[in-house]
């Protein structure tokens, strides 16, 4: 969801999950692919970017590694990293600014 939030300010939106061939193949035989979290547009221009959403300090997969060199979207993959201090920080403006609104409702009462 933060992913989504950043890149909307910017005019993209997700159109869902990008996937991309890996050029190598399953156990079966088929085509291995990665999926990646967004497929972003942006509605401006109609640019596209492959985004992977991760947290902290978490890694690519091995499937997403094998892809990486095969997204054909301008500046290849992008990578939004969320930290757990950024979901903190934001949660607590969230929390001050509700204690806040209903403060002043109370007096404004």
């Amino acid at each position: 969801m933060v992913t989504k939030i950043k890149y909307a300010a910017k005019g993209y939106l997700s159109e869902g999950i990008a996937e991309v061939e890996t050029k190598g193949t399953t156990a079966s035989g088929g085509t291995q692919v990665a999926k990646y979290d967004h497929n972003m547009k942006n509605i401006f221009n109609g640019n596209r970017l492959t985004v992977e959403s991760k947290f902290n300090t978490s890694g690519l997969t091995k499937n997403q590694r094998l892809a990486r060199p095969f997204v054909t979207t301008p500046g290849g993959l992008l990578i939004n990293r969320t930290t757990s201090q950024q979901l903190g920080k934001v949660a607590q403006s969230v929390a001050t600014g509700g204690i806040t609104t209903t403060s002043n409702q109370i007096k404004n009462n």
